[in-house]
C-alpha cells in the first residue's frame, strides 16, 4: 500500500472516531439519563396535601359533627329568631282556635280555616332580588305526611318542642326554569286538629340573571341571603309564639258542652 493510502485510511479512522465522540457528547453528557425513580425529587402530585381552609366541609367532617350530636334543624331554625315579639301584634281567630304573635307590616289574608301573612317584597326584600314570600296558618283534620301544598320535596322529618306542643317540622328546596322554592313547615297535633305552619317563598336563581358584573352579583346574592334570613326569623318568631286556645277549631262553644 502506498503512503498516500495509508494516509488516507488514517484520516478516515479519526473522522469515524471523531463523529462517534462528538454524538456521545450531545446523547450522554448534554442531555444525561433520567435518573433512577428512588432519586428522582417528588412531583408536585405527590407532595403532601396542604390542610383545608377553615369551614370547609367533607363527607367525613360532616359525619363525625352528626355522629357527635347536633342540633336538629328544626332547633336551628326557631334559634334563628331574635325578634322582640312582644313589639309584634298578635292574632286570634276563633275559627282556627289559635293565636299567634306578627309583625305588624304583613299582610293578612284569611280564607276559611286557613290565614295567609304575606311579606311585604320592598319591605323585606332588595332590588333585583325581590321573592314573593308569605306564611300559611291552617287547621286540618289530620297532619299530612308531606308539605301540605307545593311541589317541594321536603327533607327527612324532624321533630321539636315549642310551648309545650310537639311539633314536626319538614324542609324542603327546588329549582327549575331560573326559580328558587323554599319550604319550611311545622305540624302540630292538638284539640282534635293538626295546625300546620308553612313558610313559602318564591324567587329567582340568583342577581346573575340580573346582572353581569360579578361584584354585584355577589353582593347582590349575598344580601338576598341576609333577607331570606330575616323572613326565616320572622317565622320562627311566629312559630315559638303560637298558642291553640281550648275551643277546637269549627266547633261552636255550645256544641262542646253537649
Amino acid at each position: 500500500m502506498s503512503s498516500l493510502s495509508r494516509s488516507l485510511v488514517f484520516l478516515s479512522i479519526i473522522i469515524v472516531v471523531g463523529g462517534i465522540f462528538l454524538f456521545g457528547y450531545h446523547s450522554g453528557f448534554k442531555n444525561p439519563p433520567a435518573p433512577p425513580a428512588d432519586l428522582q425529587s417528588p412531583s408536585p402530585t405527590t407532595s403532601p396535601s396542604a390542610p383545608l381552609p377553615t369551614g370547609t366541609s367533607t363527607a367525613t367532617t360532616t359525619a363525625a359533627a352528626t355522629s357527635a350530636g347536633t342540633s336538629s334543624p328544626a332547633d336551628t331554625l326557631l334559634a334563628s329568631s331574635t325578634s322582640d315579639v312582644s313589639a309584634w301584634k298578635t292574632y286570634g281567630n276563633d275559627e282556627l282556635g289559635v293565636e299567634f304573635a306578627y309583625p305588624a307590616d304583613l299582610v293578612i289574608n284569611e280564607q276559611g280555616t286557613s290565614v295567609a301573612l304575606a311579606f311585604p317584597k320592598n319591605g323585606y326584600f332588595h332590588w333585583p332580588l325581590l321573592d314573593d314570600a308569605k306564611i300559611t296558618v291552617s287547621a286540618l283534620t289530620s297532619c299530612p305526611s308531606w308539605f301540605q301544598s307545593g311541589e317541594v320535596s321536603p327533607s327527612k322529618p324532624a321533630s321539636t318542642t315549642v310551648n309545650g306542643y310537639g311539633l314536626t317540622y319538614l324542609e324542603g328546596s327546588e329549582g327549575a326554569a331560573g326559580n328558587i322554592y323554599l319550604q319550611y313547615e311545622f305540624h302540630l297535633q292538638a284539640k282534635q286538629a293538626c295546625y300546620v305552619i308553612n313558610l313559602f317563598d318564591h324567587g329567582t336563581n340568583g342577581a346573575s340573571l340580573y346582572v353581569d358584573d360579578r361584584t354585584l352579583v355577589k353582593k347582590y346574592d349575598d344580601q338576598h341571603e341576609v333577607d331570606i334570613n330575616a323572613v326565616k326569623a320572622v317565622f320562627a318568631g311566629l312559630v315559638k309564639s303560637f298558642q291553640v286556645r281550648t275551643q277546637p277549631p269549627g266547633v261552636p262553644e255550645d256544641a262542646r258542652s253537649q
